[in-house]
């Protein structure tokens, strides 16, 4: 049988079925098996073991985040946050320029970026602090 995240997912749920569904367990660990039994002779089964186990919102959603930790795992990627290193507050690279005359503003973003004239009035734009 081909390594498949959903078949790792579908044997990895057997255990908790009883947990999850209740009076249907049996029924559903019945078909989750002969699905297993089918893919080990070959057969894709994939599609059919999706639909079985999302039909009940408890096990669908047992699936749903199994895959997307073994998806996020194989990527190196964890379920975690960091907060970015150093102090909070606003940025303060920019530098702000206004028209003298009319109220047009440019903000300057980068180093290399010159301020342009003002598009309303022609006139060099000054810095606002």
């Amino acid at each position: 049988m081909r390594h498949h995240p959903i078949i790792s997912a579908a044997e990895a749920i057997r255990p908790h079925l009883s947990t999850l569904l209740g009076e249907h367990a049996e029924s559903v660990k019945t078909a989750v098996e002969a699905l297993l039994n089918q893919a080990k002779q070959g057969q894709e089964i994939e599609s059919e073991l999706l639909d079985l186990l999302g039909k009940y919102p408890a096990t669908s959603a047992w699936i749903n985040k199994k895959l997307a930790e073994e998806n996020s795992l194989s990527k190196g990627i964890t379920l975690s946050y960091n907060e970015l290193p150093g102090e909070r507050g606003p940025v303060s690279g920019a530098k702000y320029y206004k028209c003298p005359s009319c109220d047009y503003r440019w903000t300057k973003i980068l180093d290399w970026q010159t301020p342009p004239n003002c598009p309303e009035d022609g006139s060099a734009l000054v810095e606002d602090n």
